[in-house]
């Protein structure tokens, strides 16, 4: 079984309720969320991974 993993970044100047229905949309495309963080712009990172 293989993984796949990808950073998901919010986009500058992006509502946090934007992102979130960003990440959700990403979520029923079958990825999982597995870390999330804050960039040093006080952007949001997601790690996402899926299994391939």
């Amino acid at each position: 079984m293989l993984h796949r993993y990808r950073f998901f970044t919010q986009k500058a100047f992006e509502s946090h309720k934007k992102f979130e229905a960003r990440l959700n949309e990403e979520v029923r495309k079958g990825w999982r969320a597995i870390g999330i963080t804050g960039s040093g712009g006080g952007a949001l990172v997601v790690m996402l991974e899926r299994e391939s």
